[in-house]
């Protein structure tokens, strides 16, 4: 009983995760309700660092409001929504950047291969959009994820910025 106790006050607090809609047609993507980066706290921002963020790139005719979730944005590539016509949108997108104003919550999926390459691709270009330099990017609340279709063997594991302390390193 106490241990179910236990398991429902961890589950109250945030020790699960809040969820959105995917970028793609018929995709849900799970985003993490906190900054969880394996065991590496690196991408815990501070409330000077939140402060310091300039949400300019939301007005960039670049970025993209999902058009199902207030507040969820796409930076750069997004993908065609069923039903919802988007003359911007990429079939095939090398990575996605999705932001949640609400938290501050950057989240990069990389769909396909070479992960290395891809993931420099979308660092960046968040670099060039945000202005922020590697060390500020790593205080951001994020997330690097790859799709099990892109690779099974990083699928579901936070990879981080390339240049983060903790970060996955790809040959």
């Amino acid at each position: 009983m106490v241990l179910g106790l236990g398991l429902l006050a961890w589950m109250i607090v945030g020790g699960g995760s809040g969820t959105g809609a995917g970028p793609g047609a018929g995709v849900t993507n799970n985003f993490p309700a906190d900054t969880q980066y394996g065991s590496t706290p690196s991408n815990t921002t501070s409330p000077t660092q939140t402060a310091a963020l300039n949400t300019s790139f939301l007005n960039d005719p670049e970025t993209v409001k999902d058009p199902q979730n207030s507040g969820y944005y796409y930076l750069g590539y997004h993908a065609t929504r069923e039903g919802f016509p988007d003359p911007a949108a990429t079939d095939h997108p090398p990575y996605l950047i999705s932001y949640i104003a609400s938290t501050q919550y950057f989240n990069v999926t990389i769909l396909q291969e070479p992960l290395k390459a891809v993931r420099e691709q979308a660092e960046a270009y968040l670099k060039q959009k945000t202005g922020l330099s590697n060390d500020e990017m790593c205080g951001l609340h994020y997330g690097v994820y790859v799709i099990n279709d892109a690779n099974s063997a990083y699928a579901g594991r936070n990879l981080g910025f390339s240049f983060c302390q903790g970060a996955v390193q790809f040959p």
